[in-house]
């Protein structure tokens, strides 16, 4: 978790690594065959969470943000075309990466000019 998340979470939300206690991870694939709800969908996700591949997300989110993008996905797609997936991963879920992209972190470091 990156430093300015904590200054917005108590401390009783934390647990031992840094993470919101009530967060996990969401992953979401599509294949939309329309440009425009493709596009809608797109940057909805980006709201919630990270790009990983070309089609696929990682959203660290709450249950309760978790709905929310789930209502707000599913009112974009069309569901005679369209394929939406997401699968809700428990906080404890075990993440190995291969290939030349690698985990990501959202601790990663930055700069703010």
């Amino acid at each position: 978790m990156n430093w300015w998340r904590r200054a917005f979470i108590s401390e009783e939300d934390l647990d031992i690594s840094g993470q919101s206690s009530t967060d996990c991870i969401s992953l979401v694939i599509y294949d939309i065959t329309d440009d425009k709800r493709r596009g809608k969908l797109f940057t909805t996700l980006k709201k919630y969470g990270v790009q990983v591949q070309k089609s696929a997300f990682e959203c660290r989110i709450s249950e309760e943000k978790n709905k929310l993008m789930l209502k707000q996905l599913t009112s974009i797609i069309n569901e005679k075309y369209d394929l939406l997936r997401v699968y809700r991963l428990s906080r404890n879920y075990n993440n190995q990466c291969w290939g030349s992209v690698g985990k990501l972190d959202e601790d990663d470091g930055f700069w703010v000019i």
